[in-house]
């Protein structure tokens, strides 16, 4: 996850102060798309499959020595750690959509003075949810469409008709992969095709 991410830091801090948050994702994507250096960006794509593969590979043998019956407490130790910190930053964004900037600023992990629900209207009606939240669910049902038809259709030939390990492997070797690691190809094919900025380019 942490070599994938890119989407909440770019749009953030776009990899600064520096490089203070910039991370490999980042990196390849200036170098690709705003210094025209198509050749190291893609060299950094490679970069990052690999450490994602070898990262994936330390992680399942970690796992696997927990899972002996003498480390039971220390896997479910883990799994409650993993999960505060998955849910406490949901607790702390539903704190902050009851602050007033500058209370954030002050006190961003505070408990709201006054909350202030208007938040939540003014979110309504300036960001126009309705239309968004329909943009949203039209790319989801047409992609997840797509996407178990074509799943569905593999899984039965590798299942049914071709029981092939080496076919199983290589359709899992495409969950590893970042997909900031292709993104530099996915958009040179849909520039050429002409489906960029389009809604078939984005589903």
């Amino acid at each position: 996850g942490s070599i994938k991410t890119f989407d909440i830091p770019y749009l953030m801090t776009q990899g600064g102060p520096g490089a203070e948050s910039t991370f490999l994702s980042i990196y390849m994507y200036k170098e690709a798309f705003v210094d025209s250096s198509i050749g190291r960006g893609t060299a950094v794509a490679v970069c990052m499959l690999i450490l994602a593969l070898a990262v994936t590979m330390i992680v399942n043998r970690i796992f696997a020595f927990i899972n002996r019956n003498p480390f039971r407490i220390l896997r479910y130790a883990v799994l409650v750690f993993m999960t505060f910190i998955t849910l406490y930053p949901l607790f702390w964004i539903g704190l902050c959509s009851l602050k007033s900037s500058e209370e954030i600023y002050g006190s961003p992990f505070g408990i709201p003075r006054q909350p202030e629900w208007e938040n939540y209207a003014e979110a309504w009606q300036v960001a126009d949810i309705p239309v968004h939240l329909l943009n949203s669910i039209l790319y989801a049902a047409a992609a997840v469409t797509v996407v178990v038809i074509l799943s569905a259709m593999s899984a039965y030939i590798i299942a049914k008709v071709w029981k092939n390990r080496g076919l199983y492997h290589y359709y899992s070797l495409g969950i590893m992969i970042p997909i900031n690691a292709i993104i530099i190809p996915f958009i040179l094919i849909f520039r050429r095709v002409g489906i960029l900025n389009t809604r078939v380019g984005v589903i």
